[in-house]
């Protein structure tokens, strides 16, 4: 599909595609939200077209008639007669740019994240439920980083990967399981073959550095759980973790046990190719694999993005792990 580049004010949208050049649009699964960077034609020449976009604007990208990304412009750079690059961050800005202090007493996950954004009036697309109580105190905390730790907590007692991200303007949490890419491009009008024939540099680099195949959770000295994984002993050696646990986290030290050894206790993979762009592929997803040379295959966790769309052409490029690969 044809991308397509659009500024929003009010109800007004005026479509700015003609005068920008090289669109550019980046994710990763450590920060919230999307990165987009374009740049506008603009002189003050009688031909030359005049400055369209200010700051505080909202752009909106599309890929034919779906959504990729909403973002509020931040910066600008006006250097002469050359085109202006602007800099635009979706709607998670405001939840990286704001502190609060929270307490939460014994609160489920989904609904400490439910109240954040009410009282900031962001809109919520879908937020899945999540039991994991949460009883802490945030002092002078940025929103996003209390809402990473919240997920961090439910992701040790569910064994679940979570996901978070803004998605046509809302506020959207998911299970990365729940959104698989397979990738494709468009080609002459129609959806060609699986992107992942027309990928470039590979690269696919495995350790062990990281690896915990023995978890013992503790509380004040106190052990409370512990599990290992046998044949992974056998194999590479005994690689122990302590994981020490607040007093509320007693209950699920098992939990916690069963599900940091299912994260630790594996051979890392950090994986980085290229390829024809496909624009739902964001941080934080899933992606189905299949490259031959380096044995790539199956699904792989979406750890950061880079798209670059110049002169009709749509590339990316990808940081993957296995991480939430179970």
């Amino acid at each position: 599909m044809a991308l397509k580049l659009w500024r929003a004010r009010g109800n007004e949208l005026l479509d700015i595609t003609p005068i920008t050049d090289q669109i550019s649009w980046r994710s990763n699964k450590d920060e919230l939200g999307v990165e987009l960077n374009f740049g506008n034609a603009f002189g003050d020449a009688i031909h030359n077209p005049k400055k369209h976009v200010n700051l505080g604007d909202m752009i909106i990208l599309k890929d034919g008639e779906r959504e990729v990304t909403r973002c509020i412009v931040i910066d600008e750079d006006l250097t002469g007669r050359q085109p202006i690059p602007f800099t635009a961050f979706d709607l998670a800005y405001y939840l990286n740019e704001s502190k609060r202090i929270y307490q939460f007493n014994g609160i489920a996950a989904d609904q400490a994240i439910k109240r954040i954004c009410s009282d900031y009036n962001i809109p919520i697309y879908s937020i899945i439920k999540i039991p994991t109580k949460i009883d802490k105190i945030y002092m002078n905390e940025t929103l996003s980083d209390i809402i990473k730790d919240v997920l961090l907590q439910a992701e040790a007692d569910q064994g679940v990967n979570y996901q978070f991200e803004m998605y046509e303007g809302k506020f959207h949490v998911y299970r990365s399981r729940d959104i698989v890419i397979v990738p494709t491009y468009y080609e002459r009008g129609i959806y060609a073959s699986n992107g992942t024939d027309v990928m470039t540099a590979p690269s696919r680099k495995r350790t062990i550095k990281g690896m915990k195949n023995s978890i013992q959770v503790t509380s004040d000295g106190q052990l409370l759980a512990s599990v290992s994984n046998d044949s992974l002993i056998q194999a590479y050696g005994l690689l122990s973790e302590i994981v020490d646990v607040q007093e509320e986290d007693r209950p699920r030290a098992r939990n916690i046990a069963r599900n940091t050894l299912r994260e630790l206790g594996k051979v890392f993979e950090d994986n980085s190719l290229e390829m024809l762009g496909d624009s739902r592929v964001l941080a934080g997803r899933m992606i189905e694999i299949n490259e031959p040379i380096t044995g790539m295959k199956g699904l792989y966790m979406i750890e950061s993005v880079q798209h670059t769309a110049q002169n009709g052409i749509h590339m990316m490029s990808l940081d993957l792990s296995m991480k939430g690969v179970q």
